[in-house]
Formats: C-alpha cells, sequence, structure tokens
C-alpha cells in the first residue's frame, strides 16, 4: 500500500522532489503542457529532536514539459546516525507535497526505529464530510499533529464500535479505499 500512495504522488502533473542521486538537488518536475507560474517553494526540516529549520523561495517557474532544477540542495543530516524529515511544499495555482527522511550515512536509519520506540505522537482526526451516492459512503478525513515531533507513517483504518481499543483490526471495516494513506505530518501540520 505505501509503495502505491508514493507512486501517487510522484505522477502528479506538477511535482516538487528531491533528486537522490544528485546531491539531494530540489527539481520541479511539470508533466503538463502549461507554463505554471509564481509558485512558492517551502523546504522544513525537522530532527528527530523536534529540532527545526525552513526555508522558503519565491517566484519560482515551471516551463511545459519539463524538470526544474532549483539551485538548492538539501544535506545530510551532520550527527552520525542521526535521521531528519524533510517537507517540500510546492504552493500556488496547484499544489505538491513530498516527504523524505534522510540517514547521516545515507544509508542507515536504525535511528528511526529506536526513535520511533520512544516518541509516540498522537494526531487528531475529524471528519469534515461524509456523502453517499448509490450506497457509497465517502468520508472525508482531516489529520492534525498538535506535538512538536513528526508523526512518521500513520496509517488510516476505518473499524466498528470500540475495536480501536484493543489494537488489533479484527473489526476492520473492509473493503475501504483511501486517497492517501501511509502519511507523514511535521508539527503543526494539517492534512
Amino acid at each position: 500500500n505505501g509503495g502505491y500512495f508514493g507512486a501517487k504522488t510522484a505522477l502528479e502533473p506538477l511535482h516538487v522532489q528531491m533528486n537522490l542521486g544528485n546531491g539531494n538537488a530540489i527539481e520541479v518536475v511539470n508533466t503538463t503542457p502549461r507554463l505554471w507560474r509564481d509558485l512558492t517553494l517551502d523546504i522544513e526540516s525537522v530532527g528527530l529532536d523536534g529540532s527545526r529549520d525552513k526555508v522558503t523561495s519565491t517566484n519560482i517557474e515551471a516551463p511545459p514539459n519539463s524538470v526544474i532544477k532549483l539551485d538548492r540542495k538539501i544535506p545530510l543530516p551532520s550527527d552520525d546516525g542521526s535521521v531528519q524529515f524533510v517537507k517540500l511544499l510546492l504552493r500556488g495555482e496547484r499544489t505538491s507535497r513530498n516527504v523524505y527522511w534522510l540517514a547521516s550515512d545515507g544509508s542507515n536509519y536504525a535511528a528511526l526505529q529506536t526513535w520511533g520506540q520512544r516518541s509516540r505522537i498522537s494526531v487528531e482526526a475529524r471528519i469534515k464530510s461524509i456523502t453517499v451516492d448509490n450506497g457509497v459512503h465517502k468520508v472525508f478525513i482531516e489529520i492534525e499533529n498538535r506535538t512538536p515531533l513528526v508523526g512518521f507513517w500513520i496509517t488510516l483504518k476505518v473499524l466498528r464500535g470500540d475495536s480501536w481499543l484493543s489494537g488489533t483490526c479484527d473489526d476492520c471495516v473492509l473493503p475501504v479505499h483511501y486517497s492517501h494513506n501511509y502519511v507523514t505530518l511535521f508539527p503543526g501540520e494539517v492534512l
């Protein structure tokens, strides 16, 4: 499932990405026949300890059917064994959001495992609307991270009754089709 949602994000018509094969260079990919003007890029990084850094670039243009290489690269974390989360948010008439996690040595993510065991966070989920069309229920949910830490790999499940108290999915409502899942939420972020 996580691979599906990752591919769905990567294939959006106007897309912001980090090119890991080119020193973590930031690129904007435009696969449309349209010129996109007045785009703004927010780059936010958060360490496992909650330390934050944010940079904003404005007035980016993306010509039709092109890859724009921006004059910005994201360095790997400097502390040995450390991991940092990086969020790229391209804003304008159309929005693109992409999240990466970077290890100090480029491949050792062991710090995520120990961090995840001691840094559990809770997110708030709110139902924004419910529609029913020909017996198909559509529920629009907003999730919010009110903590100072990154909410990593958040998955949504639809459960019957109080089965969420047991922590198992014996009472999962199936089938359920999600427009997005396996989400990483930055501190204070709402999706």
